[in-house]
């Protein structure tokens, strides 16, 4: 047997929509840079990778760690929900990342 491929850690993260959901067109727009605009011609590896700092909070807003994510790209995004029953919620946005590796620290 022999290494023939390389694999990649995937990780889900939940982002909170600001209103005028900047972070959705963010990530909406990483990806279509990696699909080209038709689908039909892919990106290099090395100009869609990036790395990305994430600092999660507690519900009061401290921050609990601070994650590095090498050469990570967004795989997924989830849906938005647009339920105006709710008001005065966070929509939160769910988005795949594969990476290379990561920190803590």
């Amino acid at each position: 047997m022999f290494a023939n491929r390389v694999t990649y850690n995937q990780a889900v993260f939940q982002f909170r929509l600001t209103n005028s959901m900047i972070e959705h067109d963010f990530f909406t727009a990483w990806k279509e840079d990696i699909q080209g605009g038709d689908g039909h011609m892919v990106e290099y590896y090395d100009n869609y990778v990036a790395d990305m700092v994430v600092k999660p909070t507690s519900q009061n807003g401290r921050e609990l760690a601070t994650f590095t994510f090498e050469e990570c790209w967004p795989v997924t995004l989830g849906d938005v929900d647009m339920n105006f029953d709710s008001t005065n919620t966070l929509t939160p946005l769910s988005v795949s990342l594969a990476y290379h590796k990561y920190t803590r620290s």
